[in-house]
């Protein structure tokens, strides 16, 4: 079928359809970090395709090739096979990034931005914040932490906690490069109603088509130019007219948060039991089992 001009789903341009010793479908546990891992000089599509044809049990959720270009590789509810470590891809949104210096692992200006862009969309969406502590307790995790492996090379490991800080300023609303673009500047979610929306360069058809949302997920608009909305993840614009408001960004975050305190209460004992614990939590009451179950793992 042909795209419509906004994009479809939940990240970006290319679904590509991986061999099943390479991934898992619908293994993906609670979404609470982010795993990076170091690709050759390659576009998105280029690593993406290698993950489809490779032999080598290894894939990601995303792939950022060397000039910015981002493709969701598989869906963000199955586990992909990227860190070595089962337990950290089910907690991990994980993400292969292009590099013009495999030795040193030093990216691009464009890859860097695209980068910080989708780590604030995944963070935004998940309700968490990227917190890098060397080691696998952090938020942000890199292949080196769970085998033996140079991977990511020094240069992007020694920008880890750069990568969490810029992150985490742009959650809290500071300006960053893609935030300096024309339109307003108002942050919300909004919800696709198409099986296929186009993402565009700009805010128009007259710019080029650079993705295509395939799945009706909600996604966070950073910019607002007539019918037209910026992506948060920086992938581009969309036409809002094949979408509907799903409420605002800050809303989502806080709701994701407020479900996790309230299952960590639950588990300290003070919701009760049984017909205890379900008449005080209430409308909220399955949402928050799911993740006391996750959490208690």
């Amino acid at each position: 079928m042909n795209a419509l001009d906004g994009v479809a789903g939940r990240a970006f341009s290319y679904g590509v359809g991986i061999g099943g010793a390479h991934w898992r479908r619908g293994d993906a546990g609670w979404r609470g970090g982010v795993e990076l891992a170091m690709a050759a000089r390659w576009s998105g599509r280029q690593c993406a395709d290698y993950f489809a044809g490779t032999t080598r049990q290894a894939s990601s959720n995303y792939c950022i090739g060397v000039d910015g270009d981002v493709v969701m590789s598989m869906d963000e509810d199955d586990r992909a096979w990227t860190s070595s470590s089962a337990w950290n891809d089910r907690r991990a949104i994980t993400i292969e990034c292009g590099n013009i210096d495999n030795s040193t692992g030093e990216m691009s200006q464009k890859t860097w931005d695209t980068l910080v862009g989708l780590c604030a969309d995944i963070c935004t969406r998940y309700g968490f914040r990227l917190n890098y502590t060397g080691d696998r307790n952090g938020s942000l995790t890199e292949h080196r932490m769970f085998a033996s492996t140079a991977c990511l090379g020094a240069r992007l490991h020694a920008r880890m906690g750069k990568l969490a800080s810029e992150v985490n300023a742009r959650l809290d609303g500071g300006s960053t490069k893609s935030d300096s673009k024309s339109g307003s500047s108002d942050v919300y979610l909004v919800k696709v109603t198409c099986d296929a929306l186009n993402i565009r360069k700009g805010p128009g058809t007259g710019y080029a088509v650079v993705g295509c949302i395939r799945s009706r997920g909600t996604y966070t608009i950073v910019g607002t130019s007539g019918n037209w909305g910026r992506l948060k993840s920086g992938a581009g614009w969309i036409c809002l007219d094949y979408t509907s408001r799903a409420g605002s960004a800050k809303a989502s975050s806080a709701k994701a948060a407020d479900i996790d305190a309230m299952a960590r209460a639950v588990i300290r004992g003070d919701y009760g039991s049984g017909e205890e614990r379900r008449c005080r939590l209430g409308e909220k009451y399955a949402a928050v089992q799911r993740r006391v179950n996750e959490l208690l793992k």
